[in-house]
């Protein structure tokens, strides 16, 4: 998440990160929701 986070904030000056945003709020909350020591080390990196 956070190497995402950084590209997009080097891609077109951050101008996508909303739609980026958008995109990824539902799979975070489905890894979130499944829970277990794979989803805390997808949520970490």
């Amino acid at each position: 998440m956070k190497r995402g986070s950084y590209q997009v904030a080097c891609s077109d000056e951050g101008l996508m990160s909303y739609e980026i945003e958008d995109c990824l709020k539902p799979v975070i909350k489905a890894v979130k929701r499944v829970g277990g020591e794979s989803a805390k080390q997808w949520l970490s990196k």
